[in-house]
C-alpha cells in the first residue's frame, strides 16, 4: 500500500479516536483491527464480497475522482450486495458531531465494516450518553440508513 495513503488513514483514525472534551468521535477506532485497500469501482465490488469475519472494516481508498451524489450511489449499490456495512466519507460531505468533523477531509474512502462487529460497538454505546451530541440528521445518516440496509439485505436473502 501506498505510505501516502497508510500515513493519512493511521493519522485520521487517531484524530477520530483522541479525546476532544472527554469526547471521542469514534472510541472504537483507535482498538479496531482494519486493513487499507484502494482502487476503482470494480476494486471496490471487490472488496465489498470479501470475508473480513477476521477484522473490524476495510478502508477503502476510491482512487478516481466522483461527485457527492455519484459517491452516494455507489454506497447504495455497496450496502445492497454486501452481508457489510458500507459507509462513506466523501471530503465534499463531511460529517460533523456538534462541530467535530468526523471526515477524513481528502478522500473519497468506502469504510466497509464487518456487521456483526459495528453493531456490538453500537449497542455498547446505546446503553450511554454518547449519541446526545448526535444531530438527527447525522444519526439518521450513519446509524440508522446503515441498519436499514442491512435489513434489506437480510430480507431479501431470505426471500
Amino acid at each position: 500500500m501506498n505510505d501516502i495513503y497508510d500515513n493519512h488513514v493511521n493519522n485520521w483514525i487517531k484524530k477520530v479516536s483522541a479525546p476532544v472534551d472527554n469526547y471521542k468521535i469514534c472510541p472504537f477506532a483507535s482498538k479496531a483491527r482494519y486493513t487499507i485497500e484502494k482502487g476503482n469501482k470494480s476494486e471496490l465490488y471487490s472488496a465489498i464480497k470479501q470475508n473480513i469475519d477476521n477484522t473490524d472494516l476495510i478502508v477503502f481508498i476510491y482512487e478516481e475522482y466522483i461527485d457527492v451524489d455519484s459517491a452516494k450511489e455507489l454506497e447504495v449499490y455497496a450496502n445492497s450486495n454486501s452481508e457489510h456495512i458500507v459507509m462513506l466519507d466523501h471530503p465534499q460531505d463531511p460529517g460533523f458531531i456538534g462541530d467535530l468533523n468526523t471526515g477524513n477531509g481528502k478522500y473519497i474512502i468506502f469504510l466497509i465494516q464487518n456487521r456483526a462487529s459495528l453493531l456490538a460497538a453500537r449497542y455498547t454505546l446505546f446503553k450511554t450518553n454518547y449519541y446526545d451530541k448526535w444531530s438527527e440528521e447525522y444519526y439518521k445518516r450513519i446509524v440508522i440508513n446503515s441498519e436499514k440496509c442491512y435489513k434489506r439485505i437480510v430480507i431479501n436473502s431470505e426471500k
